[in-house]
């Protein structure tokens, strides 16, 4: 029988270890307070960096979390990864011209990824409906069918829905599961009026993951454009099954009714 020695000491992976398994337990700020103590050993180290960032993107705090990101990318300018939550975390702050350009970068460190094309289609879809409406407040894979887009868009706004539409077709080249990107396929469709392709998509979603509350929202909204009331009501209804307070289908829901002449 043998005795070993070992050391007990904390060491920035060991502590960046525990911090993971606090953020994996919900436990936010008890993993920031891991990620920063490993960080204060080593400013070098770059997963902590990354996963402060991870752990701040989740509580919303957002510039905090892209300060992070670029810590991380200072320590290694080549991570997909960082590129990638980079670019969600640009999204979030509105900055969907920044994240195209960290998306397009994680696509070239790794072009045969689907996921960095789905996302370079949403930042394009972020961008038109910026355009359309600065102030609209318009989220991913959702439409409004009362400003459906399509003829009455400005040629510049167009070409972003079309980018978006190449892009989530790539990305379906290579990985045809992928509900997001059917689901956000669709809304581009519908934003380009077009709601029998979009009918397919946002169908083809659903039959990926029939959970995803928006695809049966947009659903609603495309049957809606081609007056197909009965289908556009079952669908709505089918998006508040899953979430009771989703409140773009509550109105859109609530407007239906009130047009077909019930607005008990």
């Amino acid at each position: 029988m043998y005795d070993l020695f070992y050391s007990s000491k904390e060491t920035p992976a060991s502590i960046k270890n525990q911090g993971n398994i606090l953020l994996g337990e919900g436990k936010f700020p008890e993993a920031e307070r891991m990620y920063r103590k490993a960080i204060a050993l080593d400013p070098g180290f770059m997963p902590a960096h990354y996963n402060l960032g991870n752990t701040l993107r989740i509580q919303g705090r957002f510039e905090e979390a892209l300060a992070s990101y670029e810590a991380a990318l200072g320590l290694a300018p080549d991570d997909y990864e960082i590129y990638m939550n980079k670019g969600v975390t640009l999204i979030d702050l509105g900055r969907a011209e920044d994240a195209l350009q960290a998306f397009g970068r994680a696509s070239k460190l790794m072009p045969a990824a689907a996921e960095p094309l789905v996302n370079m289609g949403l930042a394009y879809e972020r961008l038109w409906q910026m355009e359309q409406s600065p102030a609209s407040g318009y989220q991913s894979g959702e439409t409004d069918p009362a400003k459906p887009g399509g003829s009455g868009s400005a040629p510049h706004a167009q070409s972003r829905l079309d980018a978006a539409i190449e892009l989530y077709n790539k990305a379906l080249a290579i990985k045809p599961d992928i509900a997001v990107a059917h689901n956000n396929l669709g809304y581009a469709l519908l934003s380009q009026g077009k709601p029998d392709a979009a009918v397919e998509s946002f169908r083809r979603a659903l039959a990926l993951n029939p959970d995803i509350t928006d695809a049966h929202y947009n659903l609603g909204n495309a049957f809606r454009g081609l007056g197909r009331f009965e289908e556009a009501e079952a669908s709505y209804r089918k998006a508040l099954s899953i979430n009771p307070d989703h409140a773009k289908a509550l109105g859109s829901l609530g407007d239906l009714l009130s047009e077909r002449g019930q607005p008990q």
